[in-house]
């Protein structure tokens, strides 16, 4: 099979709209071969090259779409080879390349790619819809890392990696007050994080931390932190329920703290 699709017809054949899409296009060229049952498609042989050029997403009720999406790969039954993958959004870039072994066996499939992301928060809201009633972010985040293993555990395949976040802010109605001056600065290894040093403010609160966070993707991450910084006690009911434990909380105090534990 050997043709070229022009993204902007997709829509013509098929509804966008349950993706809550608005926009696509893109020239995309596919050579590829096959042999096998459709039935069993995990038991195919295949050949395939794929190049996607001037591609562009945009959702529904956003005013920007994400741009200039470019790849560039090659896939047979043994191996997906991504020569390059990249898409920007504004001044939001993200890139990745690698390979990807065996996949059409979720038991065997393995990773080895590298990625680099660089990624302005307070512009999510231009391309993916998010109600800036409930949620504002605002920072700029770069993030790379390398990620050799098992597809299925990507937890633990980072071989190395690091985050960093400047300039953050967050709220939401579920916080009393926004957490401003964010900083990270932070490096990975396979399920550890590690934080160089962090620090936010929030209120008259003023807090640094350090330490390392394993198993972070999971769902139940191991926490060693040291905490230091000065906080206003009467500030703790903005974020945590006290009642009926204790009806006031008033004073300030310099905080020292090592946190430990799941």
């Amino acid at each position: 099979m050997n043709g070229d699709v022009d993204l902007t017809t997709v829509e013509q054949f098929y509804s966008l709209e349950d993706f809550s899409i608005e926009r696509l296009e893109g020239k995309l060229t596919v050579n590829a071969t096959a042999d096998g049952q459709m039935n069993k498609p995990e038991q195919a042989v295949f050949d395939a090259d794929l190049n996607l050029a001037n591609g562009l997403l945009q959702y529904a009720e956003v005013p920007n779409p994400i741009e200039n999406i470019a790849i560039d790969a090659k896939a047979t039954e043994d191996l997906v080879t991504i020569n390059s993958f990249y898409l920007k959004a504004s001044q939001n870039e993200l890139s990745l390349q690698g390979n990807i072994a065996n996949p059409m066996d979720s038991t065997e499939r393995s990773v080895d790619l590298t990625t680099d992301l660089f990624f302005d928060l307070a512009t999510i809201k231009e391309f993916y819809p998010i109600d800036e009633d409930t949620l504002q972010l605002r920072g700029e985040l770069t993030a790379q890392a390398v990620l050799k293993g098992k597809a299925e555990q990507i937890e633990r395949a980072v071989e190395s990696g690091s985050i960093e976040l400047k300039n953050g802010y967050i709220n939401s109605k579920r916080l009393g007050q926004p957490i401003t001056n964010i900083t990270l600065s932070s490096s990975l290894k396979g399920n550890r994080l590690t934080v160089n040093n962090a620090s936010f403010q929030s209120g008259q609160n003023d807090l640094a931390l350090s330490g390392a966070i394993t198993d972070y993707l999971s769902e139940n991450p191991v926490v060693d932190l040291r905490v230091k910084g000065n906080s206003r006690f009467e500030e703790i009911q903005n974020y945590y329920d006290l009642q009926p434990a204790i009806s006031e909380l008033t004073g300030t105090g310099k905080l020292d703290l090592s946190v430990q534990g799941p």
